[in-house]
């Protein structure tokens, strides 16, 4: 994204919109010098032009791999926990302690992508955020690996 960020829009944590290239944002791997509390909410990109059959073939490869891999069906927040810097992803992680399927009320660790927390229906900011805790509970408890959020919970301590 650093590459082609020209601007993003932000929220900060008043609500008062804000505007920072890419350069102020310091973006990196995983990383950007966002201020706590602010949020995206838009951005302006530099693309390069190509043949459109070309891009629409690369997005086809895309989809594919998403689908064979996400648990598309269902709504998500994309990937929930940051691959450890060494050892296992956190998939991996999740899937060795047994979590594969976990379910609090309607929020459930999917069973096709285990770093993927899905909404069968009902469920509530609440029994996502405590199935979030109970497998970083869970993964520290059998393997001492502390998994970090990759999501920001917006609203909560």
């Amino acid at each position: 994204m650093r590459d082609i960020l020209l601007e993003a829009e932000l929220l900060d944590q008043t609500g008062a919109r804000q505007l920072r290239t890419a350069e102020q944002l310091a973006m990196g791997y995983r990383h950007c010098a966002l201020p706590e509390g602010w949020i995206f909410t838009a951005g302006r990109f530099r693309l390069t032009p190509d043949d459109p059959e070309r891009v629409r073939e690369r997005m086809r490869q895309c989809n594919r791999k998403r689908r064979a891999s996400q648990p598309l069906e269902w709504p998500s927040a994309g990937s929930v926990f940051k691959n450890p810097p060494e050892g296992p992803k956190a998939w991996e992680w999740i899937q060795q302690a047994g979590l594969r399927g976990l379910r609090v009320g309607d929020a459930q660790v999917s069973t096709r992508h285990c770093n993927f927390f899905v909404n069968l229906g009902q469920a509530t900011a609440t029994e996502m955020r405590t199935l979030m805790d109970r497998v970083q509970e869970e993964i520290k408890r059998h393997f001492g690996v502390e998994l970090q959020p990759e999501v920001q919970c917006v609203g909560w301590d």
